[in-house]
């Protein structure tokens, strides 16, 4: 029994040991072209985890913990505008690089970190295909074309987008057990995937164990407030200023059919949506149909403007601050968006652009209404 008991304890001390090595990381570090300058690890809100100096040779050791596997950012206090990112977990790693070529850029460590690396070629793609396709938007933009430029950008966004989320989608049901694809699922919430689609990506990243860090419970909350808004659900009510002050609680509405609609004066693609939802609104308005846009600006002179300059007769509201609390309840990440809200108050159709609005207000309120 004594001896067994040892076993016991030396088990356990050794099992206690191998834990503790995997409770920090370090990196080890070489840059060519920059020396004896300060150097900052970061998560994506800026806080720092840790920093250190880059010695005359370019060497550099940054250690620490964290707790959850994540993407951070090396930056530096010559170039605050400059970075390299990495998926960071509680494990070694070994950085290589040169500070004037970041393509020339070696990061080894750990099995998510040689996952990530695919991960950013996906990245890497699609940044030169939106490179080339942005082409000719400078093109109308120096021919003072503004028209023009905006419909291109609500073209080749659409495109650029449905693209990129095809690839995530991908990559997460090639690897759900990956924190890299608990990182890809932020792609998929900012994007205007079906909520059911959403919902079955993170049941796939949800059966492993990584469907626990904190940012896989957060996508949770907002896939199941985006699901307690998805067709079929009562529409949330909420109220908001409008342009002049007065508030407008959404129930005012209850009645009628009625496209919510979220926008911002500083969207491309907003702006370039916008003629289109006019044409619906001025083909249906007798049609017991309108249009609420909720703005996300912040800057109420630039909102106004916006409207004004966009000849948009419908009412507007916004509480003008950064974070929407309208935009907030109906777990809006990006716009355009919108909702067909029935005089029940119950959605009926979601995200609604371009030709597919105006096919799906003429099969509800009738092809004739003028």
């Amino acid at each position: 029994m004594k001896y067994f008991i040892i076993i016991l304890i030396s088990l356990f001390a050794l099992n206690v040991k191998g834990q503790q090595k995997n409770q920090s990381f370090s990196i080890y570090g070489n840059l060519k072209n920059l020396k004896n300058t300060k150097i900052y690890l970061e998560y994506a809100d800026r806080k720092v985890i840790d920093s250190g100096k880059i010695d005359a040779l370019g060497n550099f050791t940054l250690k620490g913990k964290i707790s959850e596997p994540q993407v951070v950012y090396l930056t530096f206090k010559e170039s605050r505008g400059k970075s390299y990112e990495l998926f960071l977990e509680n494990t070694d790693y070994a950085f290589k690089g040169d500070f004037n070529d970041a393509k020339n850029t070696e990061i080894k460590g750990g099995k998510e970190q040689a996952l990530f690396n695919k991960y950013r070629i996906l990245g890497n793609e699609m940044n030169k295909l939106m490179v080339d396709m942005q082409r000719p938007i400078h093109y109308n933009l120096k021919k003072k074309d503004s028209v023009g430029a905006y419909a291109y950008i609500l073209a080749t966004t659409e495109i650029w987008r449905d693209s990129l989320l095809s690839r995530e989608v991908d990559f997460i049901k090639q690897f759900p057990s990956s924190g890299v694809s608990v990182h890809a699922m932020r792609s998929i919430l900012a994007g205007n995937l079906p909520v059911k689609l959403q919902d079955s990506l993170m049941r796939l990243v949800e059966a492993f164990p990584v469907g626990k860090y904190p940012h896989a419970v957060k996508y949770r909350e907002v896939i199941d407030l985006r699901l307690s808004v998805s067709i079929g659900a009562k529409a949330p009510d909420f109220s908001q200023p409008d342009v002049t002050g007065k508030e407008v609680p959404f129930s005012e509405f209850r009645g009628k059919y009625v496209l919510l609609d979220f926008w911002a004066s500083w969207c491309a693609p907003c702006r370039a949506e916008n003629p289109n939802v006019l044409k619906a609104y001025q083909k249906h308005k007798e049609s017991n149909f309108t249009v609420l846009s909720v703005s996300i600006d912040v800057d109420r002179d630039k909102w106004l403007k916006a409207v004004e300059e966009d000849k948009l007769p419908w009412l507007q509201v916004s509480d003008l601050k950064k974070a929407n609390a309208a935009s907030k309840r109906y777990a809006v990440s990006a716009i355009p968006s919108n909702f067909l809200i029935d005089p029940d108050g119950r959605v009926i159709a979601i995200n609604l652009k371009g030709e597919h609005l105006q096919n799906v207000l003429d099969e509800v309120l009738g092809k004739k209404s003028k």
